[in-house]
């Protein structure tokens, strides 16, 4: 989301507002997120890694029937990969 708990922004906040990008927001953060695991950034890791594993993540841009494109799907996703990683990096 845009905010934590405590007030500040979030690492893993889309940086591209719909209102600017319009339907490319949600590629242009694809692109970005991808961008940062690639670089293994520190500040992203640490917020994905900070997501516990009964968490519930909850966004307002997916419609009631489940449709629309949502960023809280794409961290969802970075979310598994990441723990994913972390499994195999402890297993081997």
């Amino acid at each position: 989301g845009r905010s934590t708990p405590w007030g500040g922004p979030s690492p893993l906040a889309n940086p591209y507002a719909l209102k600017e990008h319009g339907s490319r927001a949600l590629e242009l953060y694809k692109d970005w997120l991808r961008a940062k695991l690639r670089r293994r950034d520190p500040i992203v890791f640490a917020a994905l890694r900070s997501i516990p594993a009964d968490a519930h993540l909850v966004c307002h841009c997916v419609r009631p029937d489940g449709s629309g494109g949502c960023h809280g799907r794409v961290v969802a996703l970075a979310w598994e990969w990441l723990r994913a990683q972390d499994a195999r990096s402890r297993a081997a």
